[in-house]
Parts: C-alpha cells; structure tokens; sequence
C-alpha cells in the first residue's frame, strides 16, 4: 500500500415502512459520510441525513422492523494497510489505498462492540471504492477472513505486530482461511463496490471479539493491479448491517 480500532455507528430503526427516503437537508456540502460531523450522512451531497446506509443519495430498501448500522462513518472506525512482498520489512499503514497484486494483499478490520446487543445480522454489505488502479480485464480480487491478529501501524509481510510473526508470510493460510469468503470484480476506477459477507461471519467475530481480525484482500484472476483506497483516503471502507430481533 503506498493507508487501534474506534467505532462511530450510524444507526436507525425502521419500523413501519419498507422503503427509506431521507429529505435533503440544508448543510455542508460532502462527497462521503466520513466528512460530515457527529456521524451525519452524506446525502445527496449534504451533511445531515440520518446514518443509514453510508452515502445513499436515493432511496434505502429494508424490512419493517430492521435496525440498520452503518460502521466507518468515520476514518477512525476501522483498521487497514497492505503488506507487500517487494517491500517484506516496510509498514505501509499509513497509506492512502492498499494494493492488490501478486505479493501485494491488502488487511481491513472493523469494530464492532457498539453494535446494539439482542439483535442478529441478516444482511452484511462491505463497500470498497478504487482509486487510480483498477482491473479492466473484469478479473477478481478474493477476500478471505483473517485468522490472527494484525496491528495495522506494525503489520508487514513477515510479521503481524512487532512481536508476532505470520503463521504463514504474507497472511496466508492458516493466517487466513483457505476458502474466499466474497470476490468483488473492480473494472473501474473512482468506484465503489458493494460485497456481501456472510452475515455468519459478522455474528461470529460478535459472539467472540477475539476472533474478530477482519478480512484480508488477495489476487483473483485479475491481471491488473487493483489500489483500494485506505482510511488515510477520502474514500475508505465501510461495513452496513441489517439486524432484526
């Protein structure tokens, strides 16, 4: 990548309808929910919508009686770098996009604990966006959950923190799991892509934060270099749930 762990939680209810609409207030001009204050939405280009869904400028389509949690409304929300074989000693977590590549894999990890309790994920939607490199070719990149813990200031390809080292050097298996998790297919650049991640996932790294070391980012069948943008960006992840009782 040439882009600790804090949670803002933009949360509403929906109780009664199936469809969301937010009004466009008047406000501070944005681009994305991560500029906007006290955990307001960019909606439409203005801070101040509720936070249900990250930077919806439409409408938002839930069940009656979903609660809805949009986590990274801000940068400080969530932990990412890029650990890089070219570069094996050097962190790069504080870089403004991971890369994706042979020998470049990109780490990116929520938290979760204002998450309210008494109530399941049903639905979990991860949003990357690209920033000056993506993969016209309409080739893959694969996302696995992590298996150990990484700190995102230390993490290189060698080592996970300043004490640890990978299992496996560059948070291969058994670092990670040995199955993808989600594939997301990022021809295009400045765009963000929505991915699904097994709400199963979610609700294991909840019912034991210990396990919660996040998702790591690797070469698909893509043949182009991929640069997701990182929280040190104008443009970094964000993780949107759908719970119900």
């Amino acid at each position: 990548m040439r882009g600790a762990l804090h949670l803002a939680v933009g949360l509403a209810s929906v109780l009664g309808a199936a469809c969301y609409q937010p009004s466009i207030p008047a406000g501070v001009p944005c681009s994305r929910s991560g500029e906007c204050p006290g955990g307001e939405a960019c909606v439409a280009g203005i801070c101040g919508g509720p936070g249900i869904g990250g930077d919806a400028a439409g409408p938002i389509d839930v069940p009656p009686g979903t609660t809805v949690v949009v986590v990274g409304l801000d940068r400080s929300e969530l932990a990412d770098t890029e650990i890089s074989l070219p570069e094996p000693g050097t962190n790069l977590g504080t870089q403004d996009h991971f890369s994706v590549d042979d020998g470049e894999s990109g780490l990116l990890a929520f938290d979760l604990s204002k998450i309210p309790a008494g109530l399941t994920v049903t639905k979990a939607t991860l949003r990357v966006t690209t920033t000056d490199n993506a993969s016209a070719d309409g080739g893959t990149v694969l996302i696995y959950r992590m298996l150990e813990r990484w700190e995102e200031l230390t993490a290189t390809w060698m080592v996970r923190t300043s004490t640890q080292t990978w299992s496996a050097a560059g948070a291969k298996p058994p670092s990670r799991e040995a199955d993808p998790i989600a594939e997301l297919r990022p021809t295009r650049l400045l765009t963000p892509y929505d991915v699904s991640i097994p709400p199963a996932v979610v609700e294991g790294w909840r019912a034991d934060p210990s396990t919660n070391h996040g998702l790591v980012f690797v070469r698909g069948t893509s043949t182009q270099h991929v640069h997701l943008a990182a929280r040190d960006a104008g443009l970094w992840s964000t993780l949107t749930l759908e719970l119900r009782p």
